[in-house]
C-alpha cells in the first residue's frame, strides 16, 4: 500500500513513511501540515497499522497528549532489544521524560511550539539517533557474545587441559623458568598436583630426562628449545621418575609468541609410549617366533601377489618344490603346478582377491619334473598379499587308498564271518544229532554188547569232532591275538611225517584213499613245536582226504630245498579255481559256501595252517590247475643246523605203567572220567575234589604228576600249586593246569606259580599222554621252567 495524504500518490524512495498514533488526527493534521506522508492510526489499531501493507514505517509518532497509556503502546511494537523503529513523542503539557527515554523515545515535539517543519526535523533527528543506538547496541551485543564465547573457550581449553589423556605442559618466559602441566602429565611423571615441572626453575623438577642412556643437558630439553623459538616434533626421550620407574615419552613442543614475534614461553604435548614400546618389543619377538615357526614348519608357506607371482616362501616350501627361495621369487603359480591344473589358477586368484578362502587339492610340479599332491588353503592378508599353505598329502592319499582297500577287505571278512557263524551253527549241530541218537539208544535196558559198542563209538567220534572244532577255534583266537606260545625243540622231519600220518590215517582209510609217503633221503631236523607242526600237516592231509572222491590218491613228500625242508601234500581231488587261490588262506574263506556240503568246514583250517607255519619261520603255498584237477599244498620250514648228537627224542611207545597221577577237579564226572582213561593206559590215579583235599592226597600219594583244575573250591588253585612247590615230596612233580579259558591268556601266571604245562578243556588224552611220557623218560623239568600250552 502506498503512503499518501488527501488521496495524492507519493513515491516511496523520496518520502519517509511516518506513522502517527493519535486520537485526534484532524487537529494534528492542521498543526503538522498536509504535504507530508503521514498515516494516522487509532491506538487500538497500532499493530495492524504497522503491518497493513507489509512495508514498515520509517518512524512512529506517539501523541502522548491524546493517549492514555503510551508505555503499553510502546510495548506493543517493541521487541527484546527495544522498539524496532525510531519513536517521536508529541506532548503539550507535562511529560515523564525518564520513562519515555527508557521506553525508547529518541525525540520530543512540543505541540505548543510546533509548525509544519517541526515534525520532519524531529523525525530526522530520531532516525539518526535510532541508527546510532542500534549500531551501538549491536556492537555491545557482539562484544558480549565475544566475551561469552571467549569465556566458554577458556573454560573448554582449561577442561581439555585438565582432562586430556595426554601430557600437556606450558612454560612461561623465554627461559622456561616456570612450567606447569596438566594432571595427566603430572601423574605420568609421578609428581603431585601443582608441582613445578621446569628443569630451569630455582628448584628444578626431580625427574631425569635421558636419551640412549645419557641425561640431557638443560639446553637440550624439548621445552627449553621451544622457548628459544625451535619447534620440536616427534622426539623420543626416556624419563626416570623419582620412584625409579623409567618411562618413554613421545614429545612435541612449540614456542608461544606475541604479535611482534617475541617468545613468551612454550607449549608441549607428551605421549607416554612405554606400553607401546613394550608392545612393539613383544610384537618384534612374536614376529621372530612366527618367522621361526614358519621356517620350522613342515608345510610349505607361500605368499603371492594378485597376478600370481611368488613373493615369499619358507624353507619347507622351497624344498617341497625343489627350488631355492631365490628361484621361487622369479616364478608364477602356473610354473609350479601340473599342466592340467593351470586353468584353475585364474579363478582361484579371483576368489582370493575377492576376500574368499580357497581350499582344495592340486597337483604340483617340482623343478625336476616330478609331481606331488598338495592340499592347499589360501586367503588374502589385510595388506593385500595372497597367502597360502601347502601340505604334501601324497603319502596320505596312498594310505587312504590302502585303507579303502583294507576296508573293503574288512567288509569281505565281515561277510565271511557271517557265513562262518552260520556254518559254525551247522557244524556244531552235525555231531549233536548222532550223539543224541546214541544217548536215546543207551536208555534202552535191553542192549547187547554190539549195540553198546556202537553207541560208545558214535559218542567218542562225535565228541572228538566237537573237541577238534573247539580246538581250532581256540587256536585261531590265540594266534590272532598273539597269545599262542610254541614249545620249540628240535624235531626230526621223519618223526613229524609219521605223527601226522598216524593222526590222519583213520579218515584216509575211511574214505579208501591210497596214501604214498616219501621220506627225505637224509636225516632232516627242524626246530619247532611238534604238536603244532603235526597239526599243520594233519590238517592238510585231512583236507586232501575230505575233498577227494573216495578211492583217490594222496601223496606226502618231504625233501631238502637249500636251507629248508619242503613238504608237499598232493591229491587227485576236486581241485581249486586259480582265481580263488590268493584268498585260500584268509580266515573264514570257503571255496564252497553252501550249507548242504557233505564235507563242509568252517574256513579256519588253512588260515590256521598258514599262521602256524609263519610262526615257525616258514611259508605255505597252494597250487591247482582248476576244478577236477586236484591240488597241491607245499610247506617250507627252515632246517635246524645243530648236530644230531645234541638232539634227544623221547620214545614214542614207552612203558609208563606205574606212573602216579593225581587228578584234582571239582566236577566228579570229569575227574572220574579222566582217571579211568588214564588207568586204562596203565597209570596209577587218585582224585580230589577241592584244594585242601588235593594237598592232603599229594602228601600221602606222592604223585609224580598232578592234573590240577584251576577252579578248585576251598582254596585258590594257584595257592595249591605254590604250596606243592615248596613241599620236598612235590617240588619236582609235573604240574599240569587245566582250564576252560584260552590256553595262553594266563601263561605268565601259570609260569610264575610253577605250572609246567597247561591244557584247555576237554583235555586231549593223546597230548596228555605225550606230556606224561616225556616227563617219565626225561625225569627233569625244562631248564627255564617255561609253561607250554596244548
Amino acid at each position: 500500500m502506498a503512503w499518501a495524504d488527501a488521496g495524492r500518490p507519493v513515491v516511496h524512495k523520496t518520502v519517509l513513511r511516518v506513522l502517527i498514533v493519535t486520537q485526534r488526527p484532524e487537529a494534528l493534521g492542521r498543526v503538522l501540515g498536509g504535504d507530508r506522508c503521514y498515516r494516522f492510526v487509532e491506538p487500538e489499531a497500532l499493530g495492524a497499522g504497522v503491518a497493513e501493507d507489509g512495508e514498515p514505517p520509517d518512524c512512529i509518532v506517539l501523541d502522548y497528549a491524546s493517549l492514555g497509556d503510551a508505555a503499553s503502546l510502546l510495548e506493543a511494537v517493541s521487541g527484546e532489544t527495544g522498539p524496532p523503529y525510531p519513536i517521536v513523542a508529541l506532548f503539550s503539557d507535562e511529560l515523564d521524560w525518564g520513562a519515555c527515554l527508557r521506553a525508547g523515545v529518541q525525540e520530543f515535539v512540543d505541540l505548543r511550539r510546533a509548525g509544519p517543519e517541526t515534525l520532519p526535523r524531529a523525525v530526522a533527528l530520531a532516525r539518526e539517533r535510532f541508527a546510532l543506538a542500534r549500531a551501538l547496541g549491536e556492537k555491545q551485543r557482539c562484544l558480549a557474545r565475544w566475551n561469552r564465547d571467549l569465556a566458554r573457550r577458556v573454560r573448554e581449553l582449561q577442561r581439555i587441559f585438565d582432562t586430556a589423556p595426554i601430557g600437556l605442559a606450558i612454560a612461561e618466559g623465554p627461559d622456561g623458568r616456570h612450567m606447569r602441566g596438566n594432571p595427566f602429565h603430572e601423574r605420568t611423571l609421578g609428581l603431585p598436583g601443582g608441582s613445578e615441572l621446569s628443569k630451569t626453575a630455582p628448584t628444578p623438577a626431580p625427574y631425569r630426562i635421558l636419551r640412549d642412556g645419557r641425561e640431557l643437558a638443560v639446553e637440550e630439553l624439548p621445552m627449553q628449545r621451544a622457548c628459544r623459538g625451535e619447534t620440536v616434533t616427534g622426539e623420543i626421550v626416556d624419563v626416570e621418575r623419582t620412584d625409579g620407574e623409567r618411562i618413554v615419552l613421545y614429545c612435541h613442543a612449540g614456542p608461544l609468541v606475541d604479535d611482534s614475534g617475541q617468545c613468551l614461553g612454550a607449549v608441549g604435548a607428551f605421549l607416554d609410549i612405554s606400553e607401546l614400546r613394550r608392545t612393539q618389543e613383544r610384537l618384534r619377538e612374536s614376529e621372530e617366533r612366527f618367522r621361526s615357526l614358519v621356517e620350522q614348519a613342515v608345510d610349505g608357506i607361500f605368499s603371492a601377489d594378485a597376478a600370481g607371482r611368488y613373493l615369499e616362501a619358507n624353507s619347507a616350501g622351497a624344498a617341497m618344490l625343489g627350488y631355492t627361495r631365490e628361484e621361487i621369487l622369479s616364478l608364477r603359480l602356473t610354473d609350479t603346478v601340473a599342466p592340467e591344473e593351470k586353468a584353475r589358477i585364474a579363478p582361484a586368484l579371483a576368489k582370493l582377491v575377492g576376500g574368499a578362502t580357497v581350499r582344495g587339492e592340486w597337483r604340483f610340479r617340482r623343478k625336476d619334473g616330478s609331481f606331488f599332491i598338495g592340499e592347499a588353503v589360501g586367503c588374502q592378508s589385510p595388506g593385500g598379499r595372497l597367502q597360502f599353505i601347502v601340505r604334501d598329502v601324497t603319502e596320505r592319499r596312498l594310505i587312504e587308498a590302502k585303507l579303502r582297500d583294507q576296508t573293503e577287505r574288512l567288509r569281505e571278512a565281515d561277510r565271511r564271518k557271517d557265513e562262518f557263524l552260520a556254518m559254525l551253527a551247522h557244524e556244531l549241530r552235525n555231531p549233536l544229532a548222532p550223539i543224541r541218537n546214541a544217548v536215546q539208544v543207551l536208555r534202552h535196558a535191553s542192549l547187547d554188547g554190539a549195540q553198546f559198542q556202537w553207541c560208545r563209538d558214535v559218542i567218542e567220534r562225535q565228541v572228538g569232532q566237537l573237541a577238534r572244532l573247539v580246538d581250532d577255534l581256540l587256536d585261531v583266537s590265540r594266534i590272532t591275538r598273539g597269545k599262542i606260545e610254541l614249545h620249540m625243540e628240535p624235531v626230526e622231519v621223519a618223526t613229524l611225517l609219521q605223527r601226522a600220518v598216524e593222526t590222519s590215517r583213520p579218515l584216509i582209510e575211511a574214505r579208501r584213499h591210497h596214501l604214498s609217503v616219501q621220506m627225505p633221503g637224509e636225516p632232516l631236523v627242524v626246530e619247532g613245536d611238534l604238536v603244532r607242526l603235526v597239526q599243520v600237516l594233519s590238517n592238510l592231509l585231512n583236507n586232501a582226504a575230505k575233498y577227494t572222491e573216495e578211492g583217490g590218491r594222496i601223496s606226502l613228500v618231504a625233501e631238502r630245498a637249500d636251507h629248508s625242508v619242503m613238504i608237499r601234500v598232493r591229491d587227485t581231488g576236486r581241485g581249486i579255481e586259480p582265481a580263488v587261490l590268493p584268498s585260500l588262506f584268509d580266515l573264514f574263506f570257503q571255496v564252497d559256501q553252501n550249507l548242504d556240503r557233505a564235507d563242509g568246514g568252517l574256513g579256519i583250517g588253512l588260515s590256521l595252517v598258514q599262521r602256524l607255519v609263519r610262526m615257525h619261520g616258514g611259508r605255505v603255498a597252494a597250487y591247482s590247475e582248476g576244478r577236477g584237477r586236484g591240488s597241491e599244498f607245499t610247506v617250507w620250514l627252515p632246517l635246524w643246523e645243530a648236530s644230531r648228537s645234541e638232539r634227544t627224542e623221547p620214545p614214542v611207545d614207552s612203558d609208563v605203567r606205574g606212573l602216579r597221577v593225581l587228578v584234582a577237579d571239582p566236577q566228579v564226572e570229569a575227574a572220574e572220567g579222566l582217571a579211568q582213561r588214564l588207568e586204562i593206559l596203565g597209570y596209577r590215579v587218585r582224585t580230589a575234589r577241592d584244594g585242601p583235599a588235593a594237598l592232603a592226597a599229594a602228601a600221602v600219594f606222592r604223585p609224580q604228576a598232578i592234573v590240577l583244575d584251576l577252579a578248585l573250591p576251598g582254596m585258590d588253585s594257584y595257592e595249591v600249586a605254590r604250596r606243592l612247590r615248596v613241599r620236598p615230596e612235590t617240588r619236582d612233580t609235573l604240574l599240569i593246569a587245566v582250564t576252560g579259558e584260552v590256553a595262553t591268556e594266563s601263561a605268565r601266571r601259570f609260569r610264575s606259580d610253577g605250572f609246567d604245562r597247561h591244557f584247555s578243556k576237554p583235555v586231549d588224552l593223546a597230548a596228555l599222554k605225550v606230556t606224561l611220557e616225556t616227563f617219565a623218560f626225561r625225569e627233569v623239568r625244562e631248564p627255564d621252567g617255561r609253561c607250554s600250552s596244548s
